[in-house]
């Protein structure tokens, strides 16, 4: 599973926080009821790891990025800007995760063809070195 790189799972929210509306368009197309769900995030406030638990609700606004995987990444991302002072390979790692993570949800959906994870990191790969 996709996960932030350590040093940037204190600057930046929990990923799987941050795809929640299309989480939420997933459970929508799944014809799922609500979901419990649980996630740890970090409080800079109290300087520890809270968890977050909470009952999401199926809305199907999202449906269609789970077709289109790379515009549901930069939907899902677009206001995420990489912190002053991440590493080269840090923010490598946490564009990988990004990636990891909505690309299973719309694997789950069906959305791309077969496709398994893998390959569309693989292929994804690819783009950015010819980039």
């Amino acid at each position: 599973r996709g996960a932030a790189s350590p040093p940037l799972a204190k600057l930046l929210p929990n990923l799987h926080r941050t795809v929640l509306p299309l989480r939420r368009a997933l459970y929508a197309r799944l014809n799922l009821p609500a979901v419990h769900e649980e996630y740890p995030g970090w409080c800079p406030d109290t300087n520890k790891v809270v968890w977050t638990e909470e009952t999401v609700a199926p809305d199907p606004a999202l449906d269609r990025l789970l077709d289109h995987p790379d515009e549901a990444v930069e939907a899902m991302f677009a206001t995420q800007e990489r912190p002053e002072g991440v590493s080269d390979l840090h923010w490598g790692q946490h564009l990988f995760a990004q990636r990891s993570v909505t690309y299973e949800l719309c694997i789950a959906g069906g959305g791309v063809d077969g496709a398994s994870l893998a390959q569309m990191l693989l292929e994804w790969s690819s783009r950015q070195e010819g980039a």
